[in-house]
């Protein structure tokens, strides 16, 4: 569910932070380019990734990671234990197989049996229908859900429909587009059954249907391209407010949020769409002086980014509001106990160096660790998988 693999909670403390896979350049302002040209052959670590923002997996062992610098999807496949074993880059289900390309996408998640990507400058929501080929390797047949690619917008109502058709041996579609629209959409999760997305200031729910049915694209909460600041801005559908969230993840309950700009973490009920504040300050952001604060309304965020859950606690990836001109704020990742109603219960540093960024070579304690802005986050159930973007790397939490 939501891209990770849950109900198997992670323990309260980690010992440490290695590297996945990746070479690191912290500080350098080039992105590397990746060396992925290659088909057949397994990439062994360490090698190259552009700028991997996000992640996924579908069986704790299998890993896709966004790259939003080649716009592509690699597959990270570790062996029993835990070591990357190859990086390929996915490619199409097709004879002749051809990397399959976005344009600067943001969010991507997995139900188990397929990949969705968040197309952010399309404005399309597409789907990746997971298959194996005879070498063993996952390739992906992609079509596009919701949205019409090249148009943006703030429309709810119907996704798009795919039809295919076979004649004398040929395969032919065709796709129907829907009436709904994307403005800028970025996160995205499941909760096994539907989708949703963060776009424009809004949490949207996309309502799938089985066989091939036409999805449905409805806001859950907030108001299409409208901001607000306030605690006041809590509320129910579209009374609520945020101020530019990114990331999202379910534990098939709740929908939890990372709202960038208002330093904060929202939670979205499915049912309802009622919107409630659990951690950090609105519209501050800052240090904690501790490693831990005993509930999320003494809590400080400096960029809330990424997010996931082992289905007990949230996880959350945190760093300054622009690397550029600011890269030593946050660059640490968060532990936070959740409760049934009202704040969280303790926030807790569980990795990086506060308020420092860099690299570490081999393997370092958790809390001494490390990272250049720290982005999507995901769980195999054992430990956290984290997207260290401008460091070109994969950090594994343990």
């Amino acid at each position: 569910m939501g891209g990770a693999i849950q109900n198997n909670t992670l323990p309260a403390t980690f010992s440490n932070v290695s590297t996945v896979v990746g070479i690191a350049a912290v500080g350098d302002r080039v992105k590397i380019v990746p060396t992925f040209s290659d088909y057949t052959a397994a990439r062994i670590p360490p090698v190259n990734m552009g700028l991997p923002i996000g992640i996924t997996t579908i069986d704790g062992k299998t890993f896709f990671v966004l790259d939003n610098y080649s716009n592509r999807i690699h597959i990270v496949t570790l062996d029993a234990s835990g070591a990357a074993t190859s990086v390929k880059t996915l490619r199409t289900a097709t004879t002749t197989p051809a990397d399959i390309v976005f344009n600067n996408p943001a969010g991507i998640t997995s139900d188990g049996k397929n990949l969705y990507v968040t197309d952010t400058s399309n404005y399309t929501i597409d789907k990746i229908a997971l298959t194996v080929d005879s070498s063993g390797r996952y390739t992906g047949t992609v079509s596009v859900l919701a949205g019409s690619s090249g148009t943006s917008g703030a429309i709810d109502g119907t996704g798009n429909t795919t039809t295919t058709t076979t004649t004398n041996g040929t395969t032919t579609s065709s796709t129907t587009i829907g009436a709904a629209r994307f403005g800028a959409p970025v996160g995205i999760t499941t909760d096994g059954t539907n989708l949703y997305v963060v776009d424009n200031q809004t949490v949207r729910k996309i309502t799938l249907v089985p066989n091939g049915g036409t999805p449905q694209v409805t806001t859950l909460a907030g108001s299409l391209g409208a901001t607000g600041s306030t605690d006041s801005t809590d509320g129910k559908g579209t009374s609520a407010r945020f101020n530019t969230p990114l990331r999202i993840t379910t534990d098939g309950t709740n929908l939890y949020v990372t709202d960038f700009y208002n330093y904060t973490i929202r939670k979205v009920s499915i049912a309802t769409g009622l919107v409630t504040r659990i951690a950090g300050t609105i519209g501050t952001y800052g240090t904690n002086s501790a490693v831990s604060v005993a509930s999320g309304d003494r809590a400080l965020f400096n960029g809330p980014n990424g997010i996931t859950t082992d289905g007990t606690y949230l996880y959350v990836t945190d760093w300054g509001r622009d690397i550029y001109n600011a890269p030593g704020r946050g660059q640490v990742i968060f532990r936070i106990v959740l409760t049934s109603s009202g704040f969280s219960g303790e926030v807790k540093r569980i990795a990086g160096t506060q308020d420092t960024f860099g690299f570490d070579t081999g393997t370092v304690s958790a809390l001494g660790a490390y990272f250049c802005a720290p982005m999507g986050i995901t769980t195999d159930g054992i430990g956290l998988y984290v997207a260290d973007a401008q460091n070109y790397t994969i950090r594994r939490i343990k």
